[in-house]
């Protein structure tokens, strides 16, 4: 999973990501932090494992299970809010979104949302920071 992500997005996850598990008062310090005297080298997530367990078993794996009052675009006591204009970027290369999905989506979430594969896999973001922030700021370029 990680040996994609460009080198500044490693150094971000390691420095912000993480930190020492080291019992006693250093167990919630930084990684990199000053005065390491008790630091035994091991490390865990910044967030509780349990967190990103129940992001996991809560969130719809199926895109196509995805309605409008999912994602907040209908208003609220029933009405249909109009969708808001957005785009929603998937991996062209990652299975986790089909032809069929983006169809579906569309379809179903509005005209307003444009829909774009982008280049390479799950983690874009983090592969490539600077291509997807250009792909971002292209695409909002073109809603102007």
């Amino acid at each position: 999973m990680f040996r994609e992500f460009s080198p500044e997005s490693l150094d971000y996850f390691l420095k912000h990501g993480l930190k020492s598990s080291s019992s006693g008062i250093n167990g919630d310090k930084k990684l990199g932090d000053d005065d390491d005297d008790d630091d035994d080298g091991a490390v865990e997530l910044m967030f509780p494992a349990e967190s990103e367990a129940a992001l996991f078993k809560t969130a719809p794996m199926d895109v196509a299970f995805l309605s409008p009052s999912m994602i907040g675009l209908y208003g609220g006591g029933g009405h249909h809010a109009p969708t808001p204009p957005g785009h929603l970027f998937y991996s062209g290369e990652f299975p986790f979104i089909g032809r069929g999905d983006v169809a579906s989506l569309r379809k179903r979430l509005g005209a307003s949302l444009r829909f774009r594969a982008a280049p390479g896999g799950h983690f874009l973001p983090l592969h490539d920071p600077h291509c997807f922030a250009d792909l971002v700021v292209c695409s909002l370029d073109e809603d102007v």
